[in-house]
């Protein structure tokens, strides 16, 4: 089985709300900084470096900077060399401090990570956890490819509102789909969701939210919710559309 995240599931998707992180400057800035530190060790390979920016209980898990890089190398390949870092927002998901973080892995595919960081005794700020949600699904489910279908339709600044432009297929992959996992966030009318089922007729297509016009083209689905219900994602922080980083 293949794995194909149209977005990467969040690992704080269940949580009801996520709001920007009350940090002053220093702390921002500190964050930021252990993360970068922390990827620029392992563009060196330098474990016992990596390996001092990982809380107390991340060390205690994984015991030494060996058995923490093997576990980077094997399953989080777009942290341990990405070609691109975009830094996001930081917010509080039910206290947690979430640092997102854009990545383009070595093969070129996009993956967003979230650094759950953790401050110390002495004011310091450690990484407690670092999800790539969609190697968490591989992980679990003991695949080994994962690939991505990137599509668009909506139109700038009508996310929210129901207005869609016309669905384009960006990527696609060859094939019927038979033997992929599709996983997406939502589904909820099905205008995109109609589009990439007709190009991967034999997939799985499984939503960890679920609209009843967009119900019927998927598979499996956590939650079910009406169709006038908006669901306040991490990544949805901004109340008005916030263009891409690229674009400003």
């Amino acid at each position: 089985m293949r794995v194909l995240p149209l977005l990467f599931l969040l690992l704080f998707v269940q949580a009801a709300r996520a709001d920007e992180a009350t940090l002053g400057a220093s702390d921002r800035a500190a964050i930021r900084a252990v993360v970068e530190q922390q990827l620029a060790a392992f563009q060196r390979d330098d474990g016992g470096t990596a390996f001092g920016f990982a809380s107390p209980t991340i060390q205690q898990q994984f015991q030494s900077p060996d058995n923490f890089m093997r576990m980077v190398r094997t399953g989080y390949q777009p942290v341990y060399r990405p070609r691109e870092v975009q830094f996001g927002a930081i917010v509080a998901v039910d206290g947690v401090i979430d640092q997102r973080v854009e990545l383009v892995g070595p093969d070129g595919a996009p993956a967003l990570a979230h650094y759950v960081m953790q401050r110390q005794p002495d004011g310091s700020w450690r990484i407690n956890g670092c999800f790539l949600t969609a190697a968490i699904v591989a992980r679990e489910l003991d695949v080994r490819l994962v690939d991505t279908v990137c599509v668009t339709s909506y139109e700038d600044g009508a996310k929210g509102t129901g207005i869609k432009g016309k669905v384009t297929v960006l990527k696609t992959i060859a094939g019927d789909g038979d033997g992929y996992l599709i996983i997406d966030d939502l589904v909820d009318t099905g205008h995109t969701a109609r589009v990439v089922r007709e190009l991967l007729p034999k997939a799985h297509f499984a939503t960890v939210y679920a609209k009843p016009a967009g119900r019927p083209l998927v598979d499996s689905f956590v939650t079910e919710v009406s169709q006038d219900t908006w669901i306040l994602f991490p990544w949805d922080i901004e109340p008005q559309f916030i263009p891409p980083i690229a674009r400003r």
